[in-house]
This record gives structure tokens, C-alpha cells and sequence, in this order.
């Protein structure tokens, strides 16, 4: 499969929880991998059979991630072995500190300080821990555009509710439509429900390539 890492090539392990753990491929097969166990494992991680992992190493076009399910773990002499089931396509990320998923969904914007403005209803484009775009009415948008102060976003992944500040960090026409406005918004740090929110990313991503393999 392209993109594969290669045997004896150093790879990072991703949980649901966002932890990475460092680790070296040690056996390929036709759709398995075979890695070392991560030494930088804690001890009380949830790591175990049946568990969903990404698998990420870095090529010259980015980040190359393989989604995997841990299957086996077995040892070798001194050695404890992880086999992982390949269980969709590769993808490429560019190199940023957070990973950015499509999403679709309703979001509210509202200015955390004035209460007399109504929400912007908005519809979702994508998102991440640390920010979301999404897409509004221009001419509904002027009045909340105008205040450079906090905003509150409220939206739901999974039937999971957030509402978290933060501001409005860009803002350009919409490629789509020219009654629509898209607005990029960065997160207050730290995100109080960042680790809720990374799981969620993460699941999305898994949803998002199942969706695409079957295209």
C-alpha cells in the first residue's frame, strides 16, 4: 500500500486521547504492521486489543497517517511486539500543530459581551482543537463582525455540545456562494474540554476516510 512506512522506519503512535507515543516498524504484511511496543508507553494507558490507533510518519509531502486497530501484542525474547490491523486508506497532512477535519453541522457565534446581539447561525466547514471555519449570511454577519471582542461558539460533534470563547481570526468570501461570508475562529487557550474535543477530531478523521473508501 503507498505510503506504508518502511521497516526499521521511526514512527509516532496516535491514541483517540491526542497522546503520541514514539515507536519503529519491525515487520510488514499485507495489510498488518508489526511495531515495537512504545517505550515512552504510561503505565496506566488504555492501550489494548480492539483499540483504533493512527499510525504517522513524516515524508517529503507532510504527514503520512494510516489508520489502524491493535490486534495482537505478543513478544519476542525481551521484546513486546504490537501488530496492527491497516483498516482504511493512507492520507497526508500538512505539517501544523493541529489536525483539521471536515465537518458539517450548525454553529452559533454571539459576542461573549453583549447580550443584546443576536447569534449568528453559521454552518460548519471544518474544525480542530484549536479552531473552527465555517460559513455565514454577509449582510446577517455586520453586526457581530464590527465588535473586535470575544465570541462564544456554540455547536455540537457527535451530539457533544460545546460553547467555547474565542475571536474571530479571518474572515474572507465564501468560494461558494456570494451572499456568504467564511470566518475562521481561533479557540481561547487553553480549551478547557481540549481533550473531549481531540477525541472527537480524531473520530471524525476515522469517519471521514470510512466515508471516502467507500465512495
Amino acid at each position: 500500500m503507498n505510503g506504508i512506512p518502511r521497516i526499521n522506519e521511526p514512527i509516532v503512535v496516535r491514541d483517540p486521547d491526542g497522546r503520541s507515543y514514539r515507536s519503529r516498524v519491525q515487520g510488514i504484511d499485507a495489510d498488518d504492521l508489526t511495531i515495537a511496543q512504545p517505550l515512552d508507553l504510561p503505565a496506566d494507558h488504555d492501550c489494548e486489543v480492539g483499540r483504533e490507533l493512527l499510525v504517522t510518519s513524516v515524508s517529503p509531502r507532510g504527514v503520512v497517517v494510516v489508520p489502524v486497530e491493535l490486534v495482537n501484542i505478543r513478544a519476542e525474547g525481551l521484546v513486546r511486539l504490537w501488530v496492527l490491523r491497516i483498516t482504511g486508506d493512507v492520507w497526508h497532512e500538512q505539517r501544523r500543530d493541529y489536525v483539521r477535519v471536515p465537518i458539517g453541522g450548525r454553529v452559533t457565534l454571539k459576542p461573549a459581551e453583549a447580550a443584546q446581539i443576536p447569534g449568528l447561525d453559521g454552518q460548519l466547514t471544518d474544525i480542530s482543537e484549536a479552531a473552527l471555519r465555517c460559513t455565514v449570511d454577509t449582510d446577517a454577519a455586520e453586526a457581530l463582525l464590527a465588535r473586535d471582542g470575544a465570541v462564544l461558539a456554540a455547536f455540537s460533534i457527535a451530539d457533544q455540545p460545546f460553547e467555547l470563547p474565542g475571536r474571530i481570526h479571518t474572515r474572507r468570501p465564501d468560494p461558494k456562494s456570494t451572499q456568504r461570508t467564511e470566518l475562521v475562529m481561533l479557540f481561547a487557550q487553553p480549551v478547557v474540554e481540549a481533550d473531549t474535543l481531540r477525541r472527537l477530531v480524531f473520530a471524525q478523521q476515522l469517519l471521514n476516510r470510512a466515508i471516502a473508501s467507500k465512495a
